[in-house]
């Protein structure tokens, strides 16, 4: 029974995996009678197929020594750092409205021996700077003995600046004028150790010998666009663009499934062996920086950018990679459009390369034109800059079918910061040297014997009337820097 969905339509689509046969090849509309066009056309093309393993393949390469083990790189935060404030008192153990008045010592507590002798620490209002005078240990804490930095002896610190929690850094440092005997020491903060690991993958099918004809894997004759002609197996198309897209999907999407302790969650079918699955690119985004939205606000994705990038990304290099789907692209668009209002409009239609002039044009019209342009970058302050480009995964809507209410699908509308600061930051990764594997079992019958068997006797490897295919690949991703990679999201509730 036919699926009508077209009224051209004459055949349904059949679904089936596995081995392919002569008769998968009659329902496939293979065989006779002879399409008019023998390029497949797909109804839902995934010009998105090439174009998923094409995106993937921007990112660059790290190698690493092993296949099965995990990889781990450095990763360094600031040296200086802000202290919480404990607690507080003076050295009679009260806590006076007034602190520090005619230059009275006081304690204020840390979790940590951060400061020293000199230190000079600032408060959360800059007029307000304490000089450590001493430190002794209390149970795991740090007491400071501390006095208030000022000329008069009238001057006093409110006791609400040393709440607990409040931040203090070391600002500075200062020593006695004559036979000074100590300076500062600096502090250093010890790397973060980052890990992750690749993950195995393989695909496999077999052919038939009945699909080998006269040295050719009869009957998939292709006409490519520049005219050519040759036979190629089906099935090795399908099974490199499948196995191309799953190594994609790995890359941006995968879970990890190893713990604290690199242990691996997931075990083969019969127990013996762990099966290792490494952290997607989605996976490895610091959870701080996933945030969720309903409507798309540029102000509110420039101020979450510009707070990470203030002290840290010079504006010379606030160059934004944004990556969504083709609707993302719209909703962008449309996003630009309300910011600028008449002004772009205006601005469009005074510019010469927004306008577009026809070269036929239609009879009886002169000097025909258009006017149009779609926005795929936009400006913002303190050199923030934002850049899209297209990821075809994100309209994989076998991949992600959850629909938006506006159109298409939640995941074609999502936008992730992929390029933060200018030196790369995303990288694929390999075991060193490898490359991706095929290899062939050969049966009675083989791709490389013409008209499917040989005169001579021959070496098999296999009694199986057809060969086999295999094939394996690794796919890794890392992240440098996980703070670097920023992930809006769209927050639906049905």
């Amino acid at each position: 029974m036919v699926n009508q969905l077209f009224k051209t339509q004459k055949l349904s689509p059949v679904d089936y995996n596995g081995m392919v046969t002569e008769q998968h090849l009659g329902f496939m509309y293979m065989s006779e009678p002879v399409l008019i066009d023998k390029m497949i056309t797909q109804l839902y093309p995934i010009a998105n197929q090439k174009a998923m393993q094409t995106f993937m393949e921007t990112f660059p390469v790290k190698e690493v020594e092993t296949e099965n083990g995990f990889f781990e790189w450095m990763l360094q935060g600031n040296h200086e750092k802000n202290v919480p404030l404990l607690d507080w008192y003076d050295v009679n153990e009260n806590k006076p409205d007034k602190v520090g008045v005619a230059k009275t010592q006081f304690w204020m507590v840390f979790p940590e021996p951060y400061f020293e002798e000199y230190n000079v620490l600032k408060s959360d209002k800059q007029e307000y700077q304490v000089m450590v005078e001493g430190m002794e240990q209390v149970g795991s804490n740090f007491a400071y003995l501390v006095e208030l930095v000022g000329g008069s002896d009238e001057f006093f610190m409110p006791a609400a600046l040393l709440y607990t929690g409040s931040r203090w850094a070391k600002f500075y440092n200062v020593a006695p004028d004559q036979l000074s005997d100590r300076g500062a020491e600096p502090n250093f903060t010890s790397p973060f150790r980052m890990r992750n690991r690749m993950q195995k993958m393989r695909m496999q099918y077999k052919v038939t010998g009945s699909m080998i004809q006269q040295g050719a894997n009869y009957p998939l004759l292709v006409t490519f666009p520049n005219g050519a002609k040759t036979f190629i197996n089906y099935q090795d198309i399908v099974t490199h663009s499948q196995f191309s897209d799953q190594k994609a999907r790995a890359f941006l999407y995968g879970l990890s499934n190893f713990n604290s302790a690199d242990q691996i969650g997931n075990k083969s079918i019969n127990g013996k062996f762990p099966v290792g699955m490494g952290a997607g690119f989605y996976d490895q985004i610091a959870p701080s920086n996933q945030h969720f939205f309903n409507t798309l606000d540029l102000d509110y994705m420039t101020s979450v950018i510009h707070d990470l990038a203030v002290g840290r990304v010079s504006m010379a290099d606030r160059e934004i990679i944004l990556m969504t789907g083709e609707y993302g692209l719209i909703d962008f668009h449309n996003a630009v459009l309300a910011k600028g209002g008449q002004y772009i409009s205006d601005f469009g239609a005074r510019t010469n390369d927004k306008v577009i002039y026809s070269a036929s044009g239609m009879a009886g019209i002169q000097n025909p034109m258009g006017l149009g342009a779609q926005y795929v970058e936009y400006y913002a302050y303190n050199g923030i800059k934002f850049k899209l480009v297209l990821n075809p995964m994100n309209d994989d809507a076998v991949a992600f079918p959850e629909k938006h209410p506006l159109g298409g699908t939640v995941e074609s509308r999502r936008m992730t910061v992929i390029g933060f600061g200018g030196e790369p930051n995303i990288y694929r990764v390999r075991p060193k040297g490898a490359a991706p594997i095929m290899k062939y079992i050969p049966g009675m019958r083989d791709p490389f014997s013409p008209g499917g068997s040989k005169q001579s006797p021959a070496m098999t490897a296999s009694p199986l009337d057809g060969y086999e295919v295999h094939m394996m690949d690794w796919s890794g991703c890392m992240i440098k820097d996980p703070t670097r990679v920023i992930d809006f999201r769209v927050n639906i509730d049905f």
